[in-house]
């Protein structure tokens, strides 16, 4: 079933998570940069920033609309030429690579063991580096069953839209009509609206939108779906045992079919194995 973010309100539910959690935004700006034991610089994360860095007497201007965008150019200012080393975060989800240019020319990094590209070299004033980081839709399995996925594009949990009446608990919240996990095969890009996609043809029994889930706060989502395979040959089993719990007929099968037991409809699908279940 969808769910839906709640508030706390200003006495009965106002917990120190309410604090703790406006607190963490505001620590983000602590760990944009680091120095380095070598004397270079980390980019840790992609935020539009400008940081002073004293030891250097170097300016650095982060400019960007990360998640929106892919692509991320950092200014230096400075009096005079310095030669350091300036380390690049390599995010887990940039499957396509980082492309990185100085001045409008494509460089080739070092990579380290640590996740990040390293650029060495004599940089000077007005200096110009730009990443771009091609995101794509991919999806991620829970680990107690891989039929039981998020879809994320690049860093971002994507949620699927149901709407701000709650759902029914059972048939409300659509399940994945495939084996095929390559998200980009069913999932398509809304023009002209960053961060959202719609279902193509294997929603059941609705192809919703989605949207980045922290975008998300006045309706009911779906961020974990079930996806489930077409098995040919046994839809007469599956909808003989619906018929007699007073379901209707389908004409796709879950991967897990029930082999034994009868199923319910108060709320959850129930079986006698715990590996029958969906």
């Amino acid at each position: 079933m969808g769910t839906k973010k709640e508030f706390s309100d200003l006495f009965n539910t106002f917990t120190c998570c309410v604090g703790s959690g406006m607190e963490n935004h505001s620590k983000y700006a602590e760990s944009i940069y680091y120095e380095g034991t070598d004397g270079g610089l980390y980019i840790n994360l992609f935020i539009p920033s400008e940081l002073h860095w004293k030891s250097n007497n170097i300016i650095v201007q982060q400019e960007t609309r990360f998640p929106e965008s892919d692509t991320v150019r950092l200014i230096l200012a400075m009096k005079a030429s310095k030669t350091f080393p300036l380390h690049i975060r390599n995010p887990q989800w940039a499957f396509n690579g980082v492309h990185i240019q100085v001045n409008g020319k494509q460089v080739v990094p070092i990579k380290d063991s640590s996740g990040y590209f390293i650029v060495h070299r004599t940089w000077k004033n007005e200096d110009r580096i730009e990443l771009v980081m091609p995101m794509r839709l991919y999806t991620e399995s829970i680990p107690e069953n891989p039929n039981r996925i998020a879809i994320l594009f690049g860093p971002i949990v994507l949620a699927g839209q149901l709407g701000k009446e709650m759902p029914d608990p059972v048939y409300g919240s659509p399940v994945l009509l495939t084996d095929n996990h390559n998200a980009g095969a069913w999932l398509k890009p809304v023009a002209h609206d960053a961060l959202t996609f719609v279902l193509r043809g294997v929603g059941h029994p609705v192809n919703p939108i989605f949207k980045p889930f922290y975008e998300t706060y006045d309706q009911y989502t779906a961020s974990i779906l079930i996806s489930l395979l077409q098995l040919n040959g046994r839809h007469d089993k599956w909808n003989t045992m619906l018929r007699r719990n007073g379901g209707t007929r389908l004409k796709t099968l879950p991967l897990t079919i029930l082999e034994s037991g009868k199923c319910s409809r108060n709320g959850i699908i129930t079986c006698r194995r715990a590996s029958d279940r969906i």
